[in-house]
């Protein structure tokens, strides 16, 4: 029997995401769809995990994106519906998600605005309660 944490989410359940390499196709980039009616098809893969974006710098210095199932990673790494940002980059950052064809460049985008208000909201609170702590330490050393 498996279980998830999360409820949208359900290790056997398949999920369709793009497959691409910007490297090996310049339409993989951003914007992902540039018009309505573009003609280009991107390949779609079955995934019993989670689908990914991942965009970095490539050895040239060009923004480079690939998009795949997570089980194509070849990381020891947990996943969750988060992005993580690379700390020796400004434009690297690796993102999951578990919806059909999710690692397109707007539902990826609207979940890492959620990334970000959460650590935002964590942050507001943390500061709060030093905060308080730091009001009364001068008080207690007197």
């Amino acid at each position: 029997m498996a279980f998830s944490a999360d409820p949208d989410h359900c290790p056997g359940q398949r999920i369709k995401c793009y497959s691409c390499n910007s490297v090996e196709d310049n339409h993989c980039n951003d914007p992902f769809f540039r018009q309505p009616q573009q003609t280009k098809s991107f390949p779609l893969v079955d995934c019993n995990d989670y689908c990914f974006k991942w965009a970095f710098q490539g050895p040239d210095g060009q923004k480079h994106l690939i998009r795949n199932c997570s089980t194509s990673l070849n990381m020891k790494m947990e996943k969750y519906l988060v992005c993580i940002a690379e700390s020796r980059s400004s434009i690297g950052h690796l993102c999951f998600c578990n919806k059909d064809k999710c690692n397109s460049a707007n539902s990826i985008r609207k979940q890492f605005h959620y990334a970000y208000y959460i650590i935002l909201i964590n942050l507001v609170k943390l500061f709060y309660h030093y905060r308080y702590i730091l009001l009364i330490l001068p008080v207690l050393y007197y």
